[in-house]
């Protein structure tokens, strides 16, 4: 099979009911065999099988919605389908195995760029005779991880490549997926469907805004200007910081929206405002000198504080936990740093701008160049946001002898040009609607 357990496919909860843990690709065999039927088809024809269609479990459901939101930004898998999905492959997360929701095998070892290891687990296998054989599962840090694990290996499996022309109309996308032989189980596009429609998973196929928006920071005044991206007006201005404070944004708390932030140079502190425009935490890192970076370098809900450090050409980044994550040299003399997400990986990219010739050099996980790419002009300010439907940030720069954001899109071209902010102002970007 295509590396996803298809004894998932039609409900574990039931699996477990006949005594078959955590099944392999021929499981499906097994529980026909032991419900008295020579296939999935007839067994559940004749009612020996099926998956629980009842529960409504909003717990999982809570949780499950915005890991699936997560999957359809990045790679266009309606949220509603893989929420549904995930409740009949695991019984509602019962039986998903470090975090692995829908059966993804390990293949030769190889547990692809979203997972973080493989177990060996129990499974069965019928060739025709049902035996008990150890089988390589993938791990994964999160539920969000294994969303979007499972939404890659839709998206890059061209069998599947009919069902992205259906992606506003969910019903359809998982009818198409179910033809192209993503589950054995004649019944599967109908049971997924209406776990959909029971649960009212549709409300998850609405993302109030994918894309980042653009915002600049004051320093003659202190204050952030967001703009709203519907009509290019400014959404909101907040106060925050100090004179000489350097801007940043991320995701610090339990929020839809990400964090306004500054560093500070005189005292190297991270200063984080709270949702409620209070003080969230005062952090310090680095050393006079450094510049400061915000991504996500470690399996946690929140962002890793890091800093650059010129004299060195050396990203120190910062655990969780407050101690060194990783030190990583990369760059050069005058390069300025920047972070995003840029291959199949779980974890941001780092990378920097070299002002003397315009490039981004983008640093693979393993620590090889990813790749560069010429872009922008003399002056110009780097940063990375995500400004379309693509599974990864969009390079950009902001230009401040005009105020304008220049977007890069993934094919090299130019995306769009923004004008926002004024003279002396500095671009920062993030989630804030």
């Amino acid at each position: 099979m295509n590396g996803i357990s298809s004894a998932r496919r039609f409900g574990v909860a039931a699996l477990t009911a006949l005594g078959v843990v955590l099944a392999g690709v021929n499981q499906v065999d097994a529980v026909a065999a032991a419900s008295g039927q020579s296939s999935i088809a007839d067994a559940v024809k004749a009612g020996a099988i099926h998956p629980d269609t009842t529960q409504t479990h909003d717990d999982f459901i809570n949780a499950a919605g915005p890991a699936a939101q997560r999957s359809q930004t990045d790679y266009g898998v309606p949220a509603s389908v893989t929420v549904a999905q995930a409740i009949v492959e695991s019984a509602w997360g019962s039986a998903a195995p470090n975090n692995n929701y829908f059966g993804i095998k390990c293949s030769g070892g190889d547990h692809g760029p979203i997972a973080n290891g493989c177990a060996d687990l129990p499974t069965t296998e019928c060739t025709p005779d049902c035996h008990t054989v150890i089988a390589s599962f993938r791990t994964y840090a999160s539920m969000t991880d294994s969303f979007r694990d499972h939404g890659l290996f839709l998206r890059t499996n061209s069998r599947y490549n009919n069902a992205f022309s259906y992606t506003n109309n969910a019903d359809q996308f998982v009818q198409e997926i179910a033809a192209a032989g993503y589950a054995t189980d004649p019944n599967y596009a109908s049971t997924v469907i209406s776990i959909m429609q029971s649960n009212n998973l549709y409300r998850f196929n609405t993302i109030s805004n994918p894309f980042s928006s653009y915002a600049v920071y004051r320093p003659s005044n202190a204050s952030f200007y967001v703009r709203k991206d519907s009509d290019g007006s400014v959404l909101t201005q907040q106060a925050f910081g100090a004179q000489g404070d350097v801007p940043l944004a991320g995701h610090f708390q339990d929020s839809a929206y990400d964090n306004l932030a500054v560093w500070r140079p005189s005292d190297a502190s991270f200063y984080i405002r709270a949702a409620d425009g209070t003080l969230l935490t005062q952090v310090f890192f680095g050393q006079t000198g450094d510049l400061p970076l915000v991504g996500h370098f470690e399996n946690s809900n929140y962002d890793n504080l890091a800093v650059y450090r010129p004299s060195n050409s050396t990203f120190y980044i910062r655990k969780s936990d407050g101690s060194l994550l990783t030190q990583v040299v990369f760059g050069a003399s005058g390069d300025i740093p920047v972070v995003g997400h840029f291959e199949d990986s779980a974890y941001d990219n780092l990378a920097v701008y070299r002002p003397s010739n315009s490039t981004f050099y983008i640093r693979k996980s393993d620590g090889s160049l990813l790749t560069q790419v010429v872009f922008g002009a003399q002056g110009d300010i780097p940063m990375v946001g995500h400004f379309e439907n693509s599974g990864y940030d969009n390079l950009g720069v902001y230009r401040p002898s005009n105020s304008s954001y220049y977007i890069r899109k993934s094919d090299g071209s130019l995306l769009t040009q923004v004008f926002f902010g004024a003279s002396g102002d500095l671009p920062v970007v993030g989630h804030f609607e």
